[in-house]
This record gives structure tokens, sequence and C-alpha cells, in this order.
């Protein structure tokens, strides 16, 4: 990477900012983890592996609900002074901040709504306003300095994290914007780094001018996090993220550029993602983010792939591998790999904007024979530890994630059932044939359950259609499923049951829109009315059959060890997790409590009942 001119712009939102309150190694090995998850701030961000922060930058609290919409689960910065109307409306919000210290949020140190502390001036290592002289600029501010306030703000409280916004000069060393003898200085930013526990830092490829060298050019994103992972002394960096037009002479980003600099940042070692939401040209537009329709949705559906990966994305790095086959340098690949319940995800992007295939080259240790690309409905098979891929020529730059098993699934399962139903329900026990058909949705061949079933004696679901002639031990079932109830119904359900021995002895997994003992839980009936055994009274976000949309499930059982766990619509990270050995094999099945719908693309890989 190469430091090249940075246009004067940036000192421009410096001033807007000032008055507001990661290579393959020969051997496998996993990087250390970040002192973001060593670090114990009893009131600051949640310490949750399936947490990443995802936040937007200096917004009015009446958009909280609005950007919590667009999988925004975190504000960074207030203009002026606090209010307590403030903090009450992000209180209804749930949305939390990283705020300044000032008298109010003093007065309400004890609100949890507050997680952390932005400390001022905001970009200290850019050219600070000068004293007694209006319109004029000195030097950056001395790290000593900014030390002493990050000391000021720790012995107030410091069961809080402390956010210090950094510059350009990260990335672009030459940028003049941080004035006189700071210009060009690097070794100014691991003293910084000293004086706070979370970074955030900007580079904008978008802004312009055109005749930058930066303009485009995602690679200095990634530069400028690779810098930061050896000046931030291990702590946690976040990037900020452009999402509108902010000069004449720059360019509105879409959503592929927007998705090109957070997936950028994230495989060079971001732990924070946070939008720049103003929008300068043609007018000014605050919450223009909000207001770019095309760019929002984008944004929403990134948004939704991160939080799924938090628990990959917050794992160490694994090193050594995963490579990318040699290719020129205009056709480089990063990548990121991380290894999280015994499968590989490797993430990369490429780096120059050119359209190339290329290939990886996996490790031995690496067993899987075939690649799910996630969030692109295909797979890519493994020949010889080695499987290629085309990156296309689009405006930003191209990025996929990579999802293999550690383990080849042939040796993991000795049998692999897929229902497409073009039999018809041949192999299905039903247990009432009125109430079950298959039909065709959009081409596809689906199993439909008309009406919901009757009750017997036993209070268990009243449908089920089970599958024949399968005795399963240790399984993975997956399939999709949609709840055709009203949606404004309360507890609306459909049920997966797994261990089915007859319609007295199974397992299931009752899939709803509410929490309760008896709702969204894994169930047991072993003779007698269904037990709850595992629940979600404390996460109501697991509730997830809120729509008449399609949503994926899995369901996987170790009988040997009795663990069990289900996924909806996230497959990384279970909705249940629990030991249970009543029942240890069976068939698996669908159906519902007293609802219907629809379900389809099932496939089960199992090993059979030893017994």
């Amino acid at each position: 990477m190469k430091p090249i001119i940075k246009t004067i712009f940036f000192s421009t939102l410096t001033l807007l900012f000032l008055f507001t309150s990661c290579v393959n190694k020969q051997e496998e090995k996993s990087s250390e983890p970040n002192v973001q998850d060593k670090q114990e701030f009893v009131n600051g961000l949640p310490d949750d592996p399936a947490y990443f922060p995802i936040a937007v930058w200096l917004q009015d609290a009446e958009y909280a609900k609005d950007y919590k919409e667009i999988g925004i689960n975190l504000y960074v910065a207030k203009w002026g002074k606090m209010t307590e109307e403030y903090l009450d409306l992000l209180k209804e919000a749930e949305m939390p901040i990283i705020c300044g210290l000032d008298e109010i949020t003093k007065k309400h140190i004890e609100n949890p709504i507050i997680v952390g502390w932005h400390m001022l001036p905001d970009e200290p290592d850019n050219a600070q306003p000068a004293k007694g002289e209006k319109h004029k600029y000195g030097p950056c501010e001395d790290p000593e300095d900014t030390k002493k306030k990050y000391d000021t703000i720790k012995a107030i409280d410091s069961t809080r994290p402390v956010y210090l916004g950094l510059g350009v000069g990260i990335s672009y060393h030459g940028y003049r914007g941080r004035g006189g003898e700071c210009s060009g200085d690097t070794t100014m930013y691991p003293e910084y780094t000293k004086a706070g526990d979370i970074f955030g830092w900007d580079v904008y490829p978008l802004a312009g001018p055109p005749q930058s060298r930066v303009f485009r050019d995602y690679s200095y994103i990634g530069y400028g996090m690779d810098n930061m992972m050896r000046w931030a002394h291990g702590k946690p960096t976040w990037m900020a993220i452009a999402t509108t037009r902010i000069r004449k002479f720059g360019l509105m980003p879409n959503g592929d550029n927007v998705q090109s600099a957070v997936w950028m940042a994230i495989i060079h070692g971001a732990k924070g993602i946070v939008y720049f939401s103003h929008g300068f040209y043609p007018k000014l537009d605050e919450t223009g983010l909000l207001n770019n329709k095309p760019v929002a949705e984008a944004v929403k559906k990134m948004n939704a792939q991160i939080t799924e990966l938090a628990p990959v994305i917050n794992s160490p790095n694994v090193e050594g591998l995963v490579k990318v086959a040699e290719r020129p340098f205009e056709q480089t690949v990063d990548l990121m790999v991380k290894k999280y319940n015994g499968d590989y995800y490797i993430f990369t992007i490429e780096a120059n904007g050119e359209q190339f295939s290329t290939s990886l080259i996996l490790d031995k240790k690496i067993q899987g024979k075939k690649v799910e690309v996630l969030y692109e409905g295909r797979t890519i098979d493994v020949q010889d530890g080695t499987f290629s891929d085309t990156f296309t020529k689009k405006e930003g730059f191209t990025h996929h994630i990579y999802r293999i098993s550690g383990t080849d699934d042939s040796q993991k399962y000795s049998n692999i059932y897929n229902e497409d139903f073009f039999e018809g329900l041949t192999n299905w026990e039903l247990n009432d044939k009125n109430n079950w058909e298959v039909i065709e949705e959009n081409g596809v061949k689906v199993l439909h359950l008309k009406k919901a079933g009757e009750f017997g004696k036993v209070r268990k679901p009243s449908s089920f259609a089970a599958l024949k002639n399968i005795d399963a031990s240790d399984f993975e079932l997956t399939l999709e499923a949609k709840c055709l109830v009203d949606s404004a119904v309360q507890g609306r359900d459909l049920a997966v049951y797994f261990d089915y021995q007859d319609s007295l002895h199974f397992y299931y997994t009752h899939i709803s829109n509410d929490i309760h003992k008896y709702h969204n839980m894994i169930g047991v009936v072993n003779g007698k009315d269904r037990e709850p055994i595992a629940n979600t009274f404390d996460k109501p976000e697991t509730a997830r059959l809120t729509d008449y949309n399609w949503h994926k499930i899995k369901v996987t059982q170790n009988s040997s060890k009795g663990e069990i766990e289900v996924f909806v619509d996230n497959m990384i990270t279970p909705v249940h997790s629990i030991i249970d050995t009543t029942l240890t094999h069976g068939s698996i099945g669908v159906g519902s409590f007293d609802d219907f719908g629809m379900f389809k693309n099932i496939q089960l890989k199992y090993n059979l009942d030893k017994k």
C-alpha cells in the first residue's frame, strides 16, 4: 500500500466533529484474543461473543428506532450537550450510546443506556483550532494531553470503555489536515492509543476529488486497519464507513461500495462498524443513510449477515490453513480465516476492483469436500484440497464468505436423505392424511399442512408427518418452513420432530412468535403430556416466526453425548442448546402444535442407530 495525498476535505469533517460530545504463516495457530475480550467493563458493551457493534455516528435520538430497523445496535457521539429527553428516547428505543461525559451524563452515570464515553476532541491527531484565533489552526494535539483527558474520565468512571476517534492519517500518512509537524508523523499513533479503550477512524474512498489516488481505492481501509492492529496495543479498532455523498466532486456510495468498505475493514481486523450517515451534497441531510432507500436496504441486509456471523468474527483468527494461489499484484485477494464449531469460515475480498478467477489452497486438516458460499445460494466442490471461484468487476470490490466443514461429512454421517416430494407422500407417515398434501409453490414442491389436527388424551402437537424407515442417532437436519396462520396470532407455531419412535415418544422443537413455558422451546413427549426441556424466556429475539416468510431451520443431535441444538434463520448461533438423553434415536418429522404451514428443502444427514 502506498501513502498518497488525501484531500483537505477531511479537516472540514474534523471541524464538524471537534465540537461533538489484520497473512498466512507456515504453522497453524490462532491469533491472540482481542483486548476487547480481556477488558472488563461492567457497565460497558455486552460481554457476549454473539455481539458485534454496528453503530451510527452523531444522530438524534428520535431516529433510534429507524436505525434499529436496519440493524444498528449502538449510537456513538451526540451533537452538543446531553439532555434527559435524549436519554429517555434512547431508553425507549433500547438503543445504547457511547457519549460525552458532561453534567447530565454524570447525573445519570448509573443509566445502563450509557455504555461508553466519547472523548473530545474527536480526531486529536488532526490540526486543532488555534487558541484565541478564529478560523486558524495549529498542529495536532499532543498525545500526552490526550492521555491526561483519558485519565480524567477513567478517574470518574472506570466501569465503561473510553472511545477515541482518530483520523485518516492512520492510512494516508501525508494528509495535510493533520497540521504542520504532525503531518507524516506516525510515531504518535501508538501514543494516542494509550488514551482510549476503543478506537475509531475513517478513510472515505469516494469522498474525492477524483484525481486523488485514494479515490475508489478501498485498499486504504485494509492498510489502515493493519496499522491499527500494530499500534492499538491489542485494543479493539472500529471502522467509520461513509454511506452518503459528502462533497460536490465526490460520489454517492451505493450498496456495493458500502459492503466493500465494511468487509475490507472486518477482514483486516475491525471489531466494530460506525456508519457515517450525514450527507452534505447537494444539501445537508443528517439522516442520509435512512433516506437513501437502496443503500439503507443493502446496509440492513449486510448488518443481518454481520450479526449472524458475530460469533465467528469475534473468534480468533486461524493462520496457516488457507492460502491464495499466486496471482499478479492487480489480482490480490485479502482473506481472514476463522474456525467456529468445527467449521472453517474463509472471508475474502479482492483488493483492486478487477475481475478474475483464483484458487484457494486448503491445508489437509480441512477435510470438507464441499464449500458453501454464504448468502449467495451456491456451493463449490473441493478437488485435491483446492477450490476456485471468480471475483467479478463491479462498483466496489467483490467479497465472498465461504464455509467448509473441518471434517468430511461422508465420514461424519453414513447416510444422506434429501426430500423433494416428487414421490408425493409415499415416504411419510401422517397422523391424519386429510390434513396433508404436496403442492407446488414457485416451481418447487412443498409439503403443505392444510389445517391443525385434533388433540388426544396426551397433550402434544396435534399434527405430524414423520419419515418412514428412518432410525437415526447422530444427525443434522435442515429444512425451510413457513407458517400460514395470521401473523398477529400470539403463539402461532410450527414444529420439527426428532428421535420420533411413535406418536407418544419423541422430541420436538416448537418454533413460534412467542416466548412462553411451552412456546419457542424444545419439548419431550415420553408417554405423557409434553414437557419443556429448553426455553428462551430471556431472549425474545429468538421468537422468529413472526411473518409469512420462509425460515431456515437446523436441528443437530449427538446422541452419545446427548447434545441437541436448534437453529432458526441464524445457522451459526443456536436458539436452543441442551444436553438430554431421554431419547437417543428415531425418525424425524414436521408439523405443528395447533396451526398449519408449509415445509420444503428437507435434508437429513444421519447415522443409523447402532442398537
